[in-house]
Formats: C-alpha cells, structure tokens, sequence
C-alpha cells in the first residue's frame, strides 16, 4: 500500500526550505522557464508535461503566474542529490508565504516515474538482508515489491484529489514557493546549521 507520510503539523511562522537551481539562474528576479528544465525531457517522467497541466489547474493560479513557483525540499533529503553544476538555495520563508505541500509520492506518480521513497527502500533492505537471501534473490524481491508499490496506487483521479493534502513539511513532502522571492528569506547555511561558501547565498559544487 501506498502508506501515510509523516508531517510536521507544528504551527511554525518560518519554515526552512532548500532548492538546487541551476547557476544561470536568480530565484529573486528571475521567472520560470519550463521549458528550459530537463525534466521535462528526462525519459523518466513521460507524463511530466499532463502533470504539470493537472498542477497548475489545482493552484488555479492566474495565467500570468502559472508555473512561476520552485519545488523546494522540506526535510534534509537534499543531502542525498548534491547536483553538480547547481546552486543551493537555502530559504527561510514564512508559511504564509508557501502556495502549497505536495505529496511527493503521488506526483511522481503521476508524472510515470519508477521512483520509490528511499525510507520504504531502505526498509525492505533491512528486512532482506536480515534473511539468507542469495544476490539474485534479493533484487528479484526488491523488483516484486518495487511493481507491487505502484500498483497500490488509487485512480489518477483520486491521486490528484490527495496531491496537495500534506499539512506541512516532512518526508516525501515537497513545497511550492513563487518567484520571485523575497531576498530577506535567503540563509547561507544549510539543514544543520554549517555555513556554506559559495556563488551567492548557495553552494556551487562544480
């Protein structure tokens, strides 16, 4: 099954969020070209383009500011994909100011990704390898559990009613900040507090 998310429901005013962009770009002055990401080529999410058509209906935000808003993590999963030849982008940004939570899992999803939480991964793993499982074994149950996952998921039509339940930051949660931002959120460190050096506020890892 598909399984709940853990949330924080605190009543936080400000929020710490991080986002990797790529070096051309300014989050405070810049608009969003979609078509610039490689997402949306990326043969991994072949319905990224009817996901983001979905989204933006939900947002219902005006034509001119559909699609002007980063995904930001909520947790300190950043660590695990320190992009090359990106920017960090550490923000403190007050809830209000947060169009939305986006349960990760159910937009990848809809976009027809593979991916699976790393913390479910990570727990089939521990399960597996507390067994005499030979190395064949072992990734045809990953494999097994792996199609079993995606196809627990409800209808697209329910996935999109539950896309923007989550009540606030937390695992597999993502959140939705417009641009341009505020220059006054921007922090240069990151989730445990260590100052980074870097172009701008964030962390060039070229």
């Amino acid at each position: 099954m598909v399984g709940s998310i853990s949330v924080c429901t605190s009543a936080c005013p400000a929020i710490m969020l991080w986002t990797w962009q790529g070096l051309d770009f300014d989050p405070c002055s810049h608009r969003v070209d979609r078509t610039k990401s490689g997402f949306l080529t990326n043969p991994a999410f072949p319905d990224i383009r009817r996901g983001y058509a979905e989204l933006d209906e939900l947002l219902s935000l005006p034509p001119d500011r559909e699609g002007q808003f980063l995904w930001y993590y909520t947790t300190d999963s950043w660590v695990q994909h320190p992009w090359s030849k990106r920017c960090l982008w550490p923000i403190e940004v007050p809830r209000v100011s947060i169009l939305a939570f986006v349960d990760d899992r159910l937009w990848e999803h809809l976009i027809g990704s593979k991916w699976v939480p790393r913390g479910l991964r990570e727990q089939w793993e521990r399960e597996l390898f507390s067994q005499p499982v030979a190395r064949e074994e072992f990734s045809q149950e990953v494999s097994k559990r792996e199609r079993e996952y995606h196809d627990s998921f409800p209808s697209r039509k329910e996935c999109l009613k539950s896309l923007l339940s989550p009540a606030g930051p937390g695992e597999d949660v993502s959140a939705l900040v417009s641009v341009p931002l505020d220059a006054s959120w921007l922090r240069p460190y990151d989730f445990r507090g260590r100052r980074r050096r870097g172009r701008r506020w964030g962390l060039n890892t070229s």
